[in-house]
This record gives C-alpha cells, structure tokens and sequence, in this order.
C-alpha cells in the first residue's frame, strides 16, 4: 500500500530530450479515502505562469489551459488518464501583498475563482500542508524539501536554476499584484510576492490526484481500450469486407446487366434481322408471284391474242368459203341436192 513519502512512476514525458519520452518519477504528498495527490520530482517544462502580462488568475491563465491540455495529453496515456481524479481546486486571495508602496499595490489580490482540474500547480496553503517549513516570513516560507531538480529538456527551455538552487517554479496562488504569481527560489524558498506571469523562465511543477489503484485501473482500461480497439478493428474489416462484397456484386450485377443488355441487344438485332429477311423473302416471294402473275398474263395474253387472230383469220376464211359456196370447215365442195355435204370432210353444210 502506498503511503506518504513514497515515489512511483507514472506517465512519460520528455526529459532527457525532445525525441523520447521517458517515465515521469513522482511523490505522494497525501493519501486520502482511496486516491492520492501527487507532484512531480523534476522541473518538468518551463514556460509562462500566462502569454501576456496582463491581471491573471489562476482560472484565466494559459498555465492551467497548458496542464491540462498540452501536457496531460503528452505525458498520459487514455488509459492513464481515466486515473487522474477531477479535483476541486481552491484558489484564496492574497489578503496580504507587500507594501511596495506604489499606487497600483492592491490591498487584496484576487485569487479568481475555484476550479476542477486533473492537473494543477501546487498553492502557499498546499505547500504549507505538505511541505516541512522551518520558517515562515512576511515574504516567505522557508523549507528544506523545496529544491527541484531541473531535467536537461527544462534547462534546454532555460528554466531558470542558478548555482546549486536547482530550478525555481511557479505556484498557482496570486502574488504581489494580479501580474505576479508566486515562486520558489533559491532552493528553498516560496516567494510570495512572486514574478510577472509572462515570465517564461519558471519551471512547471505539476500536482495531481489520481485513484490509489491507478495501476489496476490502467491495466482494466488498457485491456478495456484494447478490446474495444480488437472489436473496431473487426468491424472495421467487417464494414471493408461487406464493402468488398458490396462492391463486388455491383460490379457483377453491373457485369450481368451489361451482358444481358448486350444479349438483348443481340437478340433484338436478330429478330430485326430475321424479320427484315422475313420481309425480304416475303417481298421477294411476293415480286416472284407477282413476276409469275405477269408473265401469265402476258401468255394468256399473247395466246388469247393469238387465240383471237386464229379465230379471226379462220372466221374470215370461212366467211371467205361462204362467199364461195365452199365448205367452211376446209373448203371443200358441197355434193347433193337437198342434203348437201362436203365432198371431202363429209360434213353437212350448215349455213
């Protein structure tokens, strides 16, 4: 069981250099109803308390907005973070400013409103808690368990650590006016009427509360993350084999659609070719009737006519044979007085 005092390893973060991540070593300043609040034992960054000088608190500061965005989502892992308690973070008003003197001094420097955050910069009242103090001044507290270690990516940022102070770091509460927040110093020193908060020299030195079972938790939200990433992965070959499928049955829907238009078209072409030859058999069967008709015609014409010429040419020989008192029949003469036939066919005169 863990207790007060104690170092685990939690989260990565650069240290060594900006290329690899290494674990972030950290110290239990509390263990309280299953969770514990922990800070960092390294200056883990440097930058400004905020980007502009400006009146700041502690809710309104680029410093909190980095924490808990930029930094938790470096340092953690998804699974890391479902470890990290949202905390009630209390911010107090500086009742006490150092009289400088000057006329924008405020009696009372607002410490703004309190807020929930998973990641936070320790307060004078934290500090006071948890930290051994050996003195406590106007101006400062003076502890011996202050000094931090500045990592070699903070010095690389130019964390400000002068001799063997180890680097000096930034706390949430206000300072001297609503421009200043306060910092340690000289290795073990909290310095209430702190530095601008534009300055960007001051290293970060992140506290937190995480569940006392975090390694438990971790390892059921890996495996959870990890079952679910499995589950995505199948559906997702699922959904891209369906999608295979789909495309390949469009494709050969659109392939038999083709080729069933391209039958139809064929067929279609021969029965148009059919019936043209229908026609055109019919036609020509129909000229070849009409062509037979014709030339019939023109026989029976040509006979008729013919036909006509010989009955013509034979009525006029025979209307020349009467004239003469000869046989029409082949113009023979008549014997007899009263019967008379022909002499040479026999048959009787019949006109």
């Amino acid at each position: 069981m863990y207790k007060v005092g104690d170092t685990i390893l939690f989260g990565r973060y650069f240290q060594n250099n900006l290329k690899v991540k290494t674990d972030i070593e950290w110290k239990i300043l509390e263990v309280l109803d299953g969770k514990m609040l922990i800070t960092a034992q390294k200056a883990l960054d440097a930058i400004a308390y905020n980007e502009q000088m400006v009146n700041t608190t502690w809710e309104t500061s680029s410093i909190r907005k980095w924490l808990n965005n930029t930094f938790i989502n470096t340092a953690f892992e998804t699974c890391e973070i479902s470890a990290i308690i949202d905390a009630k973070v209390i911010n107090l008003d500086n009742k006490n400013p150092l009289r400088t003197g000057l006329s924008h001094n405020p009696p009372i420097v607002p410490g703004g409103n309190n807020t929930v955050d998973k990641v936070f910069l320790l307060s004078i009242e934290e500090v006071k808690k948890y930290f051994k103090i050996i003195d406590e001044q106007d101006q400062a507290l003076i502890s011996d368990e202050l000094y931090l270690e500045p990592t070699l990516y903070s010095k690389n940022k130019d964390v400000y650590c002068p001799g063997n102070d180890g680097a000096w770091w930034w706390l949430r509460s206000p300072g001297n006016t609503s421009r200043m927040a306060v910092t340690t110093m000289q290795r073990k020193a909290v310095w209430f009427p702190g530095a601008e908060v534009d300055d960007k020299t001051f290293a970060i030195r992140p506290a937190m509360w995480i569940d006392i079972n975090f390694e438990k938790i971790i390892i059921e939200r890996r495996k959870a993350e990890e079952e679910a990433r499995r589950k995505a992965e199948e559906e997702a070959k699922r959904k891209a084999e369906e999608e295979t499928k789909r495309k390949a049955e469009e494709e050969a829907k659109r392939k038999a659609e083709k080729e069933a238009k391209r039958k139809a078209e064929q067929e279609a072409k021969r029965k148009a070719e059919e019936e043209a030859k229908r026609k055109a058999e019919e036609e020509a069967k129909r000229k070849a009737e009409e062509e037979v008709k014709r030339k019939a015609e023109k026989e029976a014409k040509r006979k008729a006519e013919e036909e006509a010429k010989r009955k013509a040419k034979e009525n006029k020989i025979r209307e020349n044979r009467k004239a003469k008192n000869l046989c029409q029949h082949c113009g023979g003469s008549f014997k007899g007085i009263f019967i008379k036939k022909c002499r040479q066919c026999n048959k009787r005169k019949d006109y």
